[in-house]
């Protein structure tokens, strides 16, 4: 362990022996990092209540010891660091994304500080993706969108329970409005053959 050098380290916080103000000493340092959701709905496998704690991802700009690394985490009680291998792993498991035996997190309360960028690693797999924007077309069609600005108000807004919807429909933007184009022209014309039946 330390001989591993890394830019990318974990570890984990528990409120009943983490000093206070763990977080001030933790930012003082000027790591980009990120916390998960205080984790205390947890249970063992016997199913008994884990201690409630804290994951924390620290990404360093430069490679870093174990020691390094230590005298750090050592200021707060953390545990052991350990080297991260898949940061988007990391972040996932903040909010138990890939377990969903265990109790769901949100992503919205994990908190970063010092330049911390989650959105590199707010990802999702490709059969997530494939199912979100399966949802989106069938709420298109549902609610009979024929505007692409009517799907982006239906879906802005950091408060809205559709706002994870809103960043993949950005990502997909002319797939989008490719469907809700043919949409509207299949109206049109089915309206077009209706009124010719008369």
């Amino acid at each position: 362990m330390a001989n591993n050098r890394s830019s990318k380290w974990t570890f984990i916080a528990y409120p009943e022996s983490a000093p206070k103000d763990w977080l001030v000493i933790l930012k003082s340092y000027h790591i980009p990092m990120a916390v998960s959701p205080l984790h205390d709905k947890d249970l063992n496998p016997t199913g008994e209540e884990k201690k409630p704690h804290w994951h924390v991802l620290l990404e360093f700009p430069t490679l870093k010891s174990f020691d390094q690394v230590k005298e750090i985490t050592s200021l707060v009680n953390g545990t052991i660091p350990q080297v991260v291998h898949s940061p988007v792993g990391m972040v996932r498991y903040f909010i138990h994304k890939d377990n969903p035996e265990k109790h769901q997190y949100s992503f919205e309360d994990i908190t970063v500080y010092n330049g911390f960028d989650i959105s590199k690693y707010d990802s999702y797999t490709d059969s997530e993706i494939d199912q979100i924007i399966s949802d989106i077309t069938k709420f298109i069609d549902d609610n009979q969108i024929t505007e692409y600005s009517d799907l982006i108000a239906f879906t802005r807004g950091i408060e809205n329970d559709l706002y994870e919807w809103y960043k993949i429909i950005r990502k997909n933007t002319i797939f989008f409005c490719a469907y809700i184009n043919s949409r509207r022209n299949q109206l049109k014309e089915w309206k077009k053959q209706a009124a010719q039946m008369k």
